[in-house]
């Protein structure tokens, strides 16, 4: 009885857990949905259609599936009782998710009222991509009376979708690949100005950058790397001003009859406005103003330096505006006033955020040869999926595949880590094998093949390149052929005796008794007459020609002087074997 419909129902159960049953368990416990049931009677799974995964994204989702304790099965009609479901085994999983079961041996009693159960798959999947996950699963089902065991493979898709992170500081276009990786990085925090933003990457690989975009950065071995930004946002302060002459405007007070000027400046923004006022430092036209940590917020500023006097008015001494750049800076008012500004980076904020970006190793994938049998000898794979001359070859998702037919033979493997890969190509060119139809006395081989050649001792035969070959000479014959995948064969020799390969049974012929003793009878279903008969030996040499009487539909023949052995009897062009006492 065939239960292929019913097991693919059941894959429905297991394909929606997507798990290894290697992997520890821990994710929330769950608790099955009961409303969850089916249309038709058969095993079904809610919810239906599972949402896709997100490459470095916590995914979480809890699973109910029903599972009824009888039901028919849709192709042979028959009242199928479901004993027990086990999954046995679920490879290729994406890298980083992991399973909860409420029943925690993995097998299910349908039969004995466990007619619902759940699970949760939770994890960070970490590489994007499109998944081929091989279930099996082993279903205990009963049917006519009989208990039948079915272990199928199963192959199913799950897709991960690519991840474009963002941290507190910065953003990434990539987390995680197999065999290497190329990460765009772009840093988020920039201040207003006049403030200065500066960055300091760290990728983890010995790569380094002070840019807001750096280069694409590419890690090209497998391990895991913490790529590290700090970002510090600093202020420009002014932190000392210096003349070294002033203008000759100060005079002319009556305390610069006794000494020398009295200088201060004022720091002013675009309006005039005193922002700031240094201390007066009398009686000198060169002097340095420290301490003076003056933040720039709003520029622009100028500087205005001025004559402290006790009576008259404050005397202009000249304005000069600031440049905003770190260091000292030179300033000539045009008047005589000159000296520098110190202008100073002050740390305001610093802001430092890190990921981890890994990099797994790609599959070491050499696809090895045994005779006809093809197979992988690295032990850390975990799915298979074989093809024959580019077309996947259907449930055979094993380590090792025996080759039957011809082709090239290859194989799409992945590995623990999820990471896949493809293997070499192996061309196998299995013998060829040339047989007789004496009926047609039509030499021939398979008609698969893109072009033939026959040869007859040894000599090509003229426009014999079709898979068949009409012969009417014995001798010795071969074929060669060509393959559209590369093979070039040419087959054993057959050794073709025409007196004796051509000597077999007719229907429309009855000849009896055989064995015969000193004569035989011959019949012609077809109601032709038999004037005369032509008897060979095993050697295909003729023994002589028999002059056959009619008896009644019978015509005789008499054979009493033949050695005791098997012959072969012409009879209107066509043969019977006969044996001789």
């Amino acid at each position: 009885m065939a239960f292929s419909t019913f097991q693919k129902t059941l894959v429905l159960i297991t394909y929606t857990f997507l798990v290894s049953l290697y992997s520890v368990a821990q994710c929330p416990t769950c608790t099955p949905d009961l409303t969850c049931i089916s249309t038709d009677g058969l095993p079904s799974v809610c919810p239906a259609v599972q949402p896709n995964g997100t490459a470095g994204t916590y995914y979480e989702e809890q699973l109910t599936f029903f599972m009824p304790a009888t039901l028919t099965d849709p192709t042979s009609g028959a009242l199928v009782t479901l004993i027990d479901i086990t999954i046995s085994s679920v490879s290729g999983l994406p890298y980083g998710l992991e399973f909860t079961l409420n029943d925690p041996d993995s097998t299910f009693h349908p039969s004995a009222g466990e007619n619902y159960g759940c699970a949760t798959i939770c994890g960070v999947p970490l590489l994007p991509g499109n998944y081929t996950v091989v279930i099996t699963i082993t279903a205990l089902v009963s049917a006519f009376g009989f208990e039948i065991t079915q272990v199928q493979n199963f192959v199913s898709e799950m897709t991960i979708n690519p991840v474009a992170g963002v941290v507190n500081s910065f953003t990434y276009d990539n987390i995680a690949n197999c065999g290497g990786l190329d990460v765009n990085y772009a840093a988020t925090i920039v201040a207003p100005p006049p403030s200065a933003t500066t960055y300091s990457w760290n990728f983890g690989n010995g790569a380094t950058s002070t840019l807001a975009s750096p280069p694409t950065i590419t890690y090209d071995t497998p391990g895991e790397y913490t790529a590290t930004l700090t970002t510090v946002i600093s202020n420009f302060v002014i932190s000392s001003v210096s003349v070294s002459n002033l203008s000759n405007n100060w005079g002319g007070d009556v305390d610069d009859i006794f000494g020398s000027a009295d200088p201060y400046f004022n720091i002013e923004d675009a309006s005039g406005n005193a922002l700031f006022s240094s201390v007066v430092v009398d009686n000198t036209t060169s002097t340095t103003w420290t301490n003076v940590n003056f933040t720039i917020t709003n520029p622009p500023y100028s500087l205005h330096f001025f004559d402290d006097d006790l009576i008259t008015a404050d005397d202009d001494l000249g304005t000069t505006p600031i440049n905003i750049v770190a260091g000292t800076t030179f300033f000539d008012v045009g008047n005589g006033t000159v000296g520098t500004i110190n202008i100073t980076s002050v740390e305001a904020n610093q802001f430092t955020d890190s990921i981890t970006v890994s990099v797994f190793p790609s599959p070491n994938a050499p696809l090895l040869q045994d005779g006809t049998t093809i197979y992988f000898a690295d032990p850390t794979l975990e799915t298979f999926t074989w093809y024959n001359n580019g077309i996947p070859i259907s449930n055979v998702f094993d380590s090792s595949y025996t080759m039957t037919s011809g082709g090239l033979f290859s194989a799409d493997v992945t590995n623990a880590f999820g990471c896949s890969g493809t293997s070499n190509s192996i061309l196998y060119c299995p013998p060829i094998v040339v047989q007789y139809d004496a009926p047609a006395m039509e030499l021939f081989v398979p008609d698969n093949f893109q072009s033939y050649q026959w040869s007859f001792n040894g000599l090509p035969v003229d426009g014999a390149t079709t898979y068949y070959l009409p012969v009417t000479n014995s001798g010795n014959y071969t074929v060669a052929t060509t393959t559209s995948y590369g093979c070039q064969t040419i087959s054993s020799v057959y050794v073709l005796n025409l007196s004796i390969e051509n000597f077999q049974n007719n229907a429309s012929l009855i000849l009896f008794p055989n064995p015969a003793t000193d004569k035989i009878q011959i019949r012609d279903a077809d109601g032709l007459s038999i004037q005369s008969v032509m008897i060979y030996d095993m050697m295909g040499r003729c023994i002589g020609k028999y002059k056959s009487i009619r008896e009644g539909d019978f015509y005789t023949l008499q054979v009493a002087e033949l050695a005791p052995g098997v012959y072969f009897a012409d009879v209107n062009n066509n043969r019977i074997r006969f044996v001789k006492h």
